[in-house]
């Protein structure tokens, strides 16, 4: 309601913070991982929302009008997942209607304008901009429904291109719109549908590319960690526990055509499509909530004493039962590239 009432900005930042505190409410009640990023992300989508009305009323003061065509935004990545935690960068898109290409410019202006406004609003919220630049006010991921068509078709058909380009695309495989249009995202998914049955090899390639990177456990699965440098004596709940059970479910579910984009959706949607059996599912969905609940619990402490929130955890930090279920979730993700490497014939 809070959210909802905001006129401005300043007044949308000072909400924000609230978000931490509901946090700590859910955590202290023994919320599960799903119930964490539901309650994260709807509040974050209010919050998004509502910064790009504010960006929308600030264009017509300045003289630029209300937009010149339909449009959505989109979220990618973890927001585009449901999956959010208390500090994630931007990764955001923009999709407008097709028109002439003199009205397609004027529009793309426009919206490039719009996204500045806002993908500003969400780094005064504690959002940083995405290192990587996906983000709706880079030029190149803020364009019309066709462009956007044709980067699908390249992604899935094409074949020759490499394994960084192909990781890089796995981020817009979990959009989800937020605002506007969102028939606009649905056109796209059909076409992502149409383009499956064309690209062959792009599971195969996307298996080989989820599989990259490893769960940080060595032999007598023991946890490995970092021996030197910044995060010494620690390890990386989101790059080596988080990431390859991610990848590896979007990838098994893109193949059986599950357009679901958070990760426990797809793993139920997977049963149904008798990919997973119950049991593995079961396992997976205990994987993804353990590492998730010890990520957040990590991220809501570091912000109690004033950091800045990261992915390194210290094992001998966390009690015995949270190294002992740390463990298990990384032998079930094991289990699962596993899974790819024999389903897809890749070679170790």
């Amino acid at each position: 309601k809070g959210i909802q009432q905001a006129t401005t900005i300043e007044q949308v930042v000072l909400i924000r913070k609230n978000i931490d505190l509901a946090m700590n409410v859910i955590l202290e009640h023994g919320g599960m991982a799903k119930d964490v990023c539901e309650l994260i992300t709807t509040l974050n989508d209010h919050l998004t929302r509502k910064i790009i009305a504010l960006a929308e009323d600030a264009m017509v003061r300045e003289g630029h009008g209300r937009p010149p065509v339909p449009y959505a935004w989109l979220a990618l990545g973890s927001e585009g997942r449901r999956e959010q935690t208390l500090r994630t960068d931007q990764d955001n898109a923009l999709i407008f209607v097709d028109h002439s290409p003199e009205a397609e410019e004027e529009a793309r202006s426009y919206f490039l304008n719009l996204a500045e406004k806002v993908v500003s609003g969400l780094e005064q919220c504690g959002f940083p901009r995405c290192k990587g630049g996906i983000m709706a006010v880079n030029p190149k991921w803020c364009q019309p429904l066709h462009v956007w068509k044709e980067y699908f078709r390249h992604w899935i058909t094409d074949v020759d291109y490499p394994a960084e380009e192909v990781l890089a695309t796995f981020v817009f495989f979990d959009c989800r719109p937020i605002y506007g249009q969102y028939e606009l995202a649905t056109e796209t998914a059909g076409h992502i549908l149409g383009l499956l049955d064309e690209g062959n090899s792009f599971s195969r390639e996307m298996a080989k590319t989820a599989i990259l990177h490893k769960t940080p456990l060595g032999f007598f699965k023991r946890l490995v960690v970092e021996k030197s440098g910044e995060h010494k004596n620690k390890l990386n709940l989101k790059l080596n526990g988080l990431t390859p059970l991610v990848d590896a479910i979007r990838t098994l579910a893109l193949s059986q055509k599950v357009f679901e984009t958070n990760t426990l959706d797809r793993i139920s949607a997977l049963v149904e499509k008798e990919t997973l059996t119950p049991a593995e599912a079961d396992d997976l969905g205990d994987a993804f909530n353990v590492i998730m609940l010890i990520r957040v619990r990590h991220h809501v402490n570091i912000l109690r004493q004033g950091g800045v929130p990261d992915n390194y955890v210290n094992p001998d930090e966390l009690s015995i039962i949270q190294r002992t279920m740390l463990k298990e979730a990384f032998k079930t993700i094991d289990r699962l590239q596993g899974l790819l490497e024999l389903r897809y014939d890749i070679k170790a």
